[in-house]
């Protein structure tokens, strides 16, 4: 599979239909949002040291991740949001998070993956955003361990109905692994 489509890919694509329907799964197919933003959130606290402040991260990360308006943000555009709210309403602990350096990356117009983190960390010596790295690289294995993730009730009927008049594809920011591993479990 492809990390990345672009607008070419979707272009060429063979339609059957007048009608293409994106369909993100983590929160819309699969009842997951939940569980992978407390597995972050949990994260965060664990990776920057924060657990003398653990509860107020728990609910600033919170929602961010689920009731803001950045709910499904890629996890790098997230976990800045995370840092920078942090920052607003718990400024002691600014000091501890790679806000400004993980900012520039986020707005450098690259592709937003673990593999372009790296390079842009051998590009730039930006060390702080080793951190940043090994959070995301812990919190992809973490969310592989977790127990298969339920699709919610009546999904698949739904999308059998949807595929006679549209062409279905599957847009998320869920890595390639955790992606193709909850939609073979759901069948």
């Amino acid at each position: 599979m492809k990390d990345f489509w672009s607008k070419e890919d979707l272009v060429s694509l063979q339609a059957k239909h007048d009608v293409l329907l994106a369909i993100d799964s983590d929160g819309c197919v699969f009842d997951s949002m939940t569980v992978k933003q407390r597995v972050f959130r949990d994260g965060v606290v664990e990776f920057w040291g924060l657990e003398a402040a653990a509860d107020e991260v728990h609910r600033i990360c919170e929602w961010v991740g689920l009731f803001s308006p950045w709910r499904g943000l890629n996890r790098f555009q997230l976990i800045l949001k995370f840092f920078q709210s942090l920052e607003q309403y718990l400024p002691t602990l600014g000091s501890k998070l790679p806000t400004a350096e993980l900012e520039a990356f986020v707005k450098s117009g690259l592709t937003l993956s673990m593999p372009e983190l790296e390079r842009w960390i051998e590009r730039t010596g930006e060390e702080k955003l080793l951190s940043v790295l090994e959070w995301s690289r812990e919190m992809s294995r973490r969310i592989s361990e977790l127990p298969p993730i339920p699709a919610f009730d009546g999904i698949f009927q739904s999308l059998e109905k949807l595929h006679v008049a549209a062409d279905l594809i599957v847009v998320s920011q869920t890595t390639e692994d955790a992606l193709v591993r909850e939609w073979n479990h759901a069948g």
